[in-house]
């Protein structure tokens, strides 16, 4: 029987997190990042994404994980929250998990001081924490400057 609830597992400093899979639309390399002033701490920057200017978070961040360089082999999750699409940039994705509703269950029971986490599964005798997208702090892009959106748009081809 299969799970109802599926999530797409990634790394970040050798810790397993879990994306509900029903939010993400895909996985693409990492590529370059535009930073845009005053934006949030907890955002890189933006993408140009068949036109479209997406939002970067660096989930290091959230996590008050220790900064790291983006490497090439580094990856963005998109995700759609709502009217709202944002890449996510981690370290690796590694799987879809399908756990069984029981689990899932044990999984939301767990007490986390963290408004970001909805749980901890275990999955192979390592702990995986269920992200809660709808908890994550305001996935809003701050204005670019028209300079930098010139940059980004670029000769009008994708970055991706």
């Amino acid at each position: 029987m299969t799970s109802q609830y599926r999530y797409l597992m990634f790394q970040l400093d050798n810790r397993t997190y879990a994306l509900p899979l029903e939010s993400v639309q895909r996985v693409l390399r990492v590529v370059d990042i535009v930073p845009v002033p005053d934006s949030p701490p907890v955002m890189e920057g933006v993408i140009n994404l068949h036109g479209d200017i997406v939002p970067v978070f660096n989930l290091r961040r959230w996590f008050k994980l220790p900064e790291t360089p983006i490497r090439l082999n580094d990856r963005l999750i998109l995700v759609q929250t709502g009217e709202t699409m944002a890449a996510f940039l981690v370290d690796t994705v590694l799987d879809i998990l399908e756990p069984p509703l029981i689990e899932v269950m044990r999984a939301q029971k767990v007490q986390i001081q963290s408004k970001i986490l909805q749980g901890v599964l275990e999955h192979h005798g390592e702990a995986v924490y269920l992200c809660n997208l709808e908890a994550i702090p305001s996935l809003d892009v701050p204005e670019v400057p028209p300079d930098d959106l010139a940059v980004l748009m670029g000769d009008g081809r994708d970055n991706i």
